[in-house]
C-alpha cells in the first residue's frame, strides 16, 4: 500500500481537479463517437432523456451523499482523511463543491453533441478547465488562504451536534431534545454545511423560504419518507405546512443559533434568523389553538354513566362489555383519574402521568400535589416546578385513601401501569382520552379540543374569577414575563393558593 501523503493543500485540490476534468473526458470518449458518427433522431431522444435523468439525479442528491466519493478520490490520492483538522474540512468541502460542478458541466457538454454542436472531447477539458480556473480554484484560494481566527471557524453541524450534547447535559426532556434533533437536521440539510462564518441572513431566508413549501411531518407520510427536501419540493400536490408550524421551528432554530452566537461570538454576529417569521391572521391563530372545554362538554366528559363505563368498567383489551370491575379496575384507575385531576388542577398531562406517591403529601391543613422534577421524571420548564392544592372534590372521591393504598402496596408511583415512553408517560392515556373517548362523546375536534384543554378552561376561569395574573401563573407553572414575578411566584404558600384559587 502507498505511504500517506502529507496534509492536502491548495495546490493538491488544483490537481486533483485535473485529473478528474481528464477522467471525465476519457469517460466521455465512447459518448462522442456515438454521437458524432452514429446520431438519428431516435438515439438523440433517447439520450436527451437520458441524460435529464442524470441531472435530476444530480439535482435531488444532497452535497453531503458525495462525502463518500470524495473520500475515495482523497484515499486513492494518498491522502488522509483528517476529521479534526479546520482547514482539511474547508479544503475537502470545496473539493467537493468542484467535483459536483464537474459533473454538471459533463452532462451539458454531452447534451451539445446530441444536439448537433461538433465538440471534440478536448473541449470539454479546455471549456472545464478555462471556467473553473477562475470561478472555482481561486475560490479555493480565498477560503483557505484566512487568517488563523477564520480556520477555527467550525462547522455548523459540529454546533449542532455540541448544542444538542449540552440539551442533554441539562437533563432536557428528551422528547424536546428529539425535536431539536429533526428540526436542527431539517436546518442543516437545507442551508447544508458550512463553517459557521459563512453563513449569513441570505440563508436565513432561504431557510425559511423552503419551510414554507413542506408538507407537514414529511418523515411519517410514506410518500414524502426516505425523500431529500430537494425530491420532497419537486413533488406534485404536495400541501405545505402551515405558517404556525413553519414559526415553531424558526423558533427552536433561533434558539440554536443565539446559543452558537454566545458560544463563538468571533464568527457569528447576526440572527440570520430574527424577523423572519411569517406573518398570521388572528383568525389563523385562533384557528390552531387548543380551546377550552365548555361547561356542557365537561357534562359530557364526566357524565357518570359515560365516563365510568369507558374507565373501570371496560374490559381488558378494549372491547366494551358487562360489569367486570373487579377484574380490570387496576388497569383502568389511570383513565379514571388523570382526567379528573387535569379538571380539578389545569396540570399538563405528563406532569399528572408520572406523579410519585412521595409527590402527594400534607402542607399544613391541606393535601397537595408536589410537581417537580427529579432522575425518572421531567418538567417542560423551570418555572413548572410548584405546589398545588388537591382539590376537595378529588378528597371525596377517594383520591387520598387510593394513594394511601398504593403506598401500602409499595408502589413507587401513583399511576405505576403506565410505562415510560419517548414522550415520557402520558402516551397511552392521551392517546386513549384524546383519539377514543372524546370521540365517542363527540367532543373531540383535532388540535383543539383535547386533553390540554382542561388547562385553557382552568385559566379561563381563574382569570374570570379575578385570580391576580402572578397567582395564576405559578398555579399552572408558567414562565413569568420578568424575575420580580418569578421570585414572587415562590413566595405563595399552600394557604394562599387554596384561597384564591381553589
Amino acid at each position: 500500500r502507498r505511504d500517506m501523503k502529507s496534509t492536502l493543500t491548495i495546490e493538491d485540490v488544483k490537481d486533483i481537479l485535473r485529473k478528474e476534468i481528464k477522467r471525465s473526458q476519457t469517460h466521455s470518449n465512447y459518448f462522442s463517437y456515438l454521437g458524432v458518427h452514429r446520431r438519428n433522431d431516435t438515439s438523440v431522444g433517447e439520450g436527451i432523456r437520458t441524460l435529464q435523468y442524470e441531472e435530476d439525479k444530480l439535482n435531488n442528491r444532497n452535497k453531503s451523499d458525495y462525502d463518500s466519493e470524495v473520500k475515495k478520490i482523497l484515499l486513492r490520492e494518498g491522502f488522509k482523511i483528517e476529521k479534526d483538522n479546520l482547514y482539511f474540512k474547508r479544503l475537502f468541502r470545496q473539493l467537493k463543491e468542484n467535483l459536483i460542478e464537474v459533473k454538471y458541466r459533463t452532462i451539458k457538454w454531452k447534451r451539445d453533441i446530441l444536439l448537433g454542436q461538433k465538440k471534440s472531447e478536448w473541449d470539454l477539458v479546455d471549456d472545464l478547465m478555462e471556467e473553473l480556473k477562475d470561478e472555482i480554484v481561486q475560490g479555493v484560494i480565498k477560503s483557505v488562504s484566512s487568517s488563523k481566527v477564520e480556520l477555527e471557524s467550525p462547522m455548523l453541524s459540529e454546533t449542532v451536534q455540541g448544542f444538542l450534547d449540552i440539551r442533554k447535559k441539562m437533563n432536557v426532556v428528551e422528547k424536546t431534545i428529539s425535536e431539536y434533533g429533526y428540526y436542527l437536521n431539517e436546518m442543516l440539510e437545507i442551508i447544508e454545511d458550512k463553517p459557521i462564518q459563512e453563513i449569513t441572513h441570505q440563508d436565513g431566508r432561504h431557510y425559511v423560504d423552503v419551510l414554507s413549501q413542506l408538507p407537514t411531518n414529511r418523515e411519517k407520510h410514506k410518500k414524502f419518507r426516505g425523500k431529500s427536501i430537494q425530491e420532497v419540493l419537486k413533488m406534485k400536490g404536495v400541501v405545505p405546512q402551515k405558517s404556525q408550524n413553519v414559526n415553531k421551528k424558526l423558533g427552536r432554530t433561533s434558539t440554536f443559533w443565539r446559543w452558537v452566537g454566545e458560544q463563538y461570538p468571533d464568527f457569528v454576529k447576526d440572527e440570520i434568523f430574527k424577523g423572519k417569521q411569517i406573518p398570521t391572521s388572528i383568525k389563523g391563530n385562533k384557528k390552531e389553538e387548543r380551546s377550552p372545554f365548555t361547561l356542557d362538554e365537561i357534562s359530557k366528559i364526566f357524565d357518570p354513566h359515560t365516563y365510568l363505563f369507558f374507565t373501570v368498567q371496560m374490559k381488558l383489551g378494549g372491547k366494551e362489555t358487562e360489569y367486570h370491575y373487579h377484574s380490570v379496575r387496576k388497569f383502568h384507575l389511570p383513565y379514571y383519574w388523570i382526567p379528573l385531576i387535569g379538571l380539578f388542577t389545569g396540570m399538563r398531562i405528563n406532569e399528572i402521568c408520572q406523579l410519585r406517591i412521595d409527590d402527594v403529601y400534607k402542607d399544613g391543613k391541606h393535601y397537595v400535589f408536589n410537581i417537580i422534577e427529579s432522575e425518572d421524571t421531567k418538567l417542560k420548564t423551570n418555572s413548572s416546578e410548584r405546589i398545588i392544592p388537591v382539590h376537595p372534590i378529588l378528597i371525596k372521591l377517594g383520591f387520598h385513601d387510593y394513594v394511601k393504598t398504593l403506598k401500602e402496596l409499595g408502589k413507587g408511583r401513583i399511576f405505576w401501569e403506565l410505562s415510560k415512553k419517548r414522550d415520557g408517560y402520558s402516551s397511552k392515556v392521551s392517546d386513549w382520552f384524546n383519539g377514543k373517548y372524546l370521540k365517542s362523546i363527540g367532543v373531540h375536534v383535532p388540535r383543539k379540543k383535547v386533553f390540554h384543554s382542561f388547562r385553557h378552561t382552568m385559566s379561563g376561569l381563574l382569570q374570570k374569577n379575578g385570580v391576580r395574573k402572578e397567582v395564576l401563573e405559578g398555579f399552572l407553572g408558567h414562565s413569568h414575563r420578568s424575575m420580580s414575578l418569578d421570585r414572587y411566584g415562590d413566595r405563595f404558600s399552600t394557604e394562599v393558593l387554596w384561597k384564591e384559587v381553589i
